[in-house]
């Protein structure tokens, strides 16, 4: 039973992380004002670009890899819960 609900509970915080994190960390983009140098604009959007990406890369991943400890937890439970309740008659 708790690896089920530990499971769950895994399941559903990376499941949200997931999806919710890669759009709040998007970058906003924004206008050159006037008089401003286009390839220093262009230079610092690139940058925010990558900044965006390497974060949601390092946020990301390990919330996969939490979904996978958790799912495998979740079936764990259910396999377990399974075997107990159906013993195998010799």
């Amino acid at each position: 039973m708790i690896r089920k609900v530990t499971g769950l509970l895994l399941v559903f915080a990376s499941v949200v992380v997931i999806w919710l994190f890669p759009a709040l960390v998007a970058p906003r983009y924004s206008r050159p004002f006037d008089g401003q140098d286009l390839m220093q604009y262009h230079q610092v959007e690139m940058a925010k670009e990558k900044r965006s990406q390497l974060i949601t890369l390092w946020v990301c991943v390990p919330a996969g890899i939490t979904l996978g400890i958790g799912l495998s937890l979740f079936v764990s439970g259910i396999r377990k819960k399974r075997q107990t309740e159906h013993p195998p008659a010799n």
